[in-house]
């Protein structure tokens, strides 16, 4: 069955690209031929919709050196892509298939990128794979107190923080921005009520 998407996803019509790199990114099927059908995708693909979706299809498994690196190179230019959605399924890619912390970079600038979807899947990134730095635990400290945020980033911002050593003060900190979030969390419910 995974063939024919397989197949689809090299089709001329757009339409049949865009379904097939859909049904391969929810399948999460990590086998090679996923891989070279997206790198194919990543080459020449203009539709920023089927682009993403080929990024997300993009699973890591077992692979060659060589291969994995063209994997990262392709990812960590596409993390800095113009759009939003392309951004944050190059990041989460990228923070996936890296092996020796050489996402790190792309994390801070993720971070602090104008895209709360680009935010957004930094912060989930860093909870999903475990990530830590420094320089990370500061910038999601301020993710975390930022009352500009969503209160959802907000949280994941907290939650991630849980893997950190932190100060009494920082502690501090990131329980009243807890508690904030919970709140702004609370009153955005009500409303929708």
């Amino acid at each position: 069955m995974y063939d024919l998407f397989i197949d689809l996803a090299d089709d001329d019509d757009p339409e049949r690209r865009r379904d097939a790199f859909e049904v391969l990114r929810i399948a999460e099927r990590k086998v090679p031929e996923v891989r070279q059908v997206v790198m194919r995708a990543l080459a020449t693909e203009q539709d920023v919709e089927i682009l993403s979706n080929a990024i997300g299809a993009m699973r890591p498994g077992i692979a060659s050196a060589s291969e994995s690196a063209a994997v990262m190179e392709q990812l960590r230019k596409f993390a800095e892509h113009s759009d939003p959605q392309v951004r944050a399924q190059s990041v989460r890619g990228l923070v996936d298939w890296d092996k020796s912390g050489e996402s790190i970079g792309v994390l801070q600038r993720a971070l602090a990128d104008e895209a709360l979807e680009v935010r957004g899947a930094a912060v989930y990134s860093i909870l999903e794979n475990r990530v830590r730095s420094e320089e990370l635990k500061q910038m999601l400290m301020r993710i975390a107190s930022a009352p500009e945020e969503s209160p959802g980033l907000r949280t994941n911002a907290v939650i991630a923080l849980e893997r950190y050593s932190l100060s009494s003060d920082e502690y501090a900190r990131i329980l009243q921005s807890a508690m904030d979030a919970d709140a702004l969390m609370d009153a955005e419910v009500a409303d929708a009520r």
